[in-house]
């Protein structure tokens, strides 16, 4: 006879509680989709790393040591680009006041921002986006999910890091040859499809986010 699986209740919250941490970086991920939007996926991270916090006796000592370290890797990221973000601006509006500010704003203006700001959302997309998401599971899954989930992973990054590329204006530190093939991205890819690359990027992580969130409410991930 079969019977089901006794499950100490306090595992089983602190499961349910680490799997809903998981659901909620699921819809942040759904909805990071331009500037607006990132603020909410932001609020929703910051929910999501309280309930890791308050469930971590779920994790394992190794387990522990890989979720904090993402935590701390995001954290220090979000300053670093925050407060770059911040500089940038306030340069932003002194150059508009030294000019006389003006409702219409000038396109090379918006171009020049972003090219200052390109760097900080590259590492953005690189380390908090990426890393850190690596980092938060690296510990959890099993092998085979393991592997899928860091080539969908590197596949979300890249599409993010691409889209950043193909907007940026300015030049940029690679081989002429490379730059050829971006502008021809650029026009066949990225003034058609933006919206489709920025939403497939989003829509992997959240799909990956969503099936680690399920695996943990199944008890089916590692428990070393």
């Amino acid at each position: 006879m079969h019977y089901p699986e006794l499950v100490d209740p306090r595992v089983l919250r602190a499961r349910k509680g680490v799997s809903a941490a998981f659901l909620i970086l699921a819809l942040g991920a759904l909805l990071d989709l331009n500037t607006y939007l990132s603020v909410v996926s932001v609020f929703l991270s910051i929910i999501a790393i309280f309930l890791l916090l308050v469930f971590r006796d779920y994790f394992s000592r190794r387990q522990k040591r890989a979720v904090y370290g993402s935590i701390t890797l995001y954290v220090i990221i979000s300053f670093i680009v925050i407060g770059g973000l911040v500089a940038v601006t306030f340069t932003f509006i002194q150059g508009l006041l030294a000019q006389g500010f003006s409702v219409v704003i000038p396109p090379q203006y918006i171009n020049s921002v972003f090219n200052e700001i390109f760097p900080l959302l590259i590492l953005n997309a690189a380390a908090s986006e990426g890393l850190c998401y690596y980092l938060l599971v690296m510990r959890l899954l099993h092998r085979v999910d393991h592997a899928i989930y860091i080539g969908a992973l590197a596949v979300s990054v890249s599409l993010r890091i691409l889209l950043l590329v193909l907007t940026h204006q300015g030049s940029l530190p690679i081989p002429q040859q490379v730059g050829g093939y971006l502008s021809l991205i650029r026009t066949d890819f990225y003034d058609p499809y933006q919206a489709v690359l920025s939403i497939s990027a989003s829509v992997i992580l959240g799909l990956l986010l969503i099936y680690v969130a399920a695996q943990i409410s199944r008890g089916k991930v590692l428990h070393n």
